[in-house]
């Protein structure tokens, strides 16, 4: 059974759970200067940190006063709050648009009005929901991997701080201890590897030549 408004929208009696995009929580990300070189250069610069440090673990001698060396550069150069990291990304990644957001906040509307959006015109829905829209597809793409990222630089830093607390008290595994951080380490550095294959490769190799150059000089 349906039943139509004064406005010509057409409303259900079976509704189901009303279509909701659930955007990612802003991070207070400058948005002006998204997909640009300048942006993609500290996350290439993320990458060489972590890099860094796995060289450093698999040469590792002296576990707590070394590891104790690792946290400090990783909090140095990786901003460790969630937000901040996450912030990172989103002033790179394709933002999200004015109707995404107007869509999200509107889903119960937007649902039940069947993205009514006035008298001879398409629906509001109608270019969110075509699958050759491929900016939305890659925005997608970037805040998934973007999580994927910190979830796994999370779990390392929580594990690094542990065992390193766990060597000063006299306790832990040192060789397992070290081989279980590298197994983390190793995740952070494939997603965020799978994050950069989402940048064009021509702009990967001019922001490594600028990131290069700037730490040559």
């Amino acid at each position: 059974m349906t039943t139509t408004t004064t406005t010509g929208a057409v409303l259900t009696s079976n509704p189901q759970s009303a279509w909701c995009r659930n955007l990612p929580e802003g991070t207070g990300a400058d948005l002006s200067s998204t997909g640009t070189i300048t942006k993609l250069i500290p996350l290439l610069r993320m990458k060489l940190v972590l890099t860094n440090v796995q060289s450093e673990l698999l040469q590792i001698s002296s576990l707590s006063s070394q590891l104790e060396d690792i946290s400090r550069t990783i909090t140095k150069e990786i901003p460790n709050n969630e937000k901040q990291f996450k912030k990172l990304f989103d002033e790179y990644s394709v933002p999200v648009s004015y109707k995404q957001k107007y869509m999200d906040s509107n889903a119960f509307l937007i649902y039940y009005t069947n993205g009514f959006d006035g008298i001879g015109r398409d629906s509001i829905e109608k270019d969110l929901k075509e699958d050759s829209d491929s900016t939305i597809s890659k925005q997608t793409l970037q805040y998934g991997a973007r999580n994927d990222v910190w979830n796994a630089f999370d779990e390392f830093m929580v594990e690094l701080q542990f065992i390193t607390a766990e060597i000063k008290a006299g306790g832990g595994d040192g060789d397992g201890s070290v081989r279980d951080l590298l197994d983390l380490l190793n995740k952070v550095i494939r997603n965020l590897e799978t994050y950069l294959l989402l940048a064009p490769s021509e702009d990967i190799k001019e922001a490594l030549m600028q990131l290069n150059n700037g730490i040559n000089r």
